[in-house]
């Protein structure tokens, strides 16, 4: 957890730049975690929490839909995907995968991603 200290270095200026995630409070979402104004009450907490345990479970899907839409409609760019992202290329790869073997309709939220990667490798 980092507090807004306001100095000036080097990261805080990242911190601060416009393209940063932000959540309701004003959180700023950094490569490095979250960064709470002083003013936090105790229910902006909570739900701040909620909401990062919501992204923390469904990022291999967002990511997977992400660079699924992102090959069909921009072909030349999956790499360009991988990069952003940051993970190696068959862990997107894998994402991707199970992503296109389950429509939104056909996913089930009480079942995580990994429960759902095993199914998809099953013959139906």
């Amino acid at each position: 957890m980092v507090l807004d200290s306001g100095r000036n270095d080097a990261r805080s200026l990242e911190d601060q730049r416009s393209d940063a995630p932000r959540f309701e409070g004003g959180v700023l979402a950094t490569r490095v975690g979250l960064q709470f104004p002083p003013s936090f009450s105790y229910d902006e907490w909570e739900l701040t929490g909620y909401k990062v345990a919501r992204i923390a479970s469904s990022a291999a899907w967002f990511i997977g839909d992400w660079v699924a839409f992102g090959s069909i409609r921009y072909e030349t760019r999956y790499r360009d995907a991988i990069e952003a992202v940051g993970l190696d290329y068959q862990t997107i790869r894998n994402y991707v995968w199970v992503a296109r073997k389950f429509e939104l309709t056909r996913r089930r939220e009480r079942l995580s991603f990994q429960h759902h990667t095993e199914v998809a490798s099953l013959s139906v």
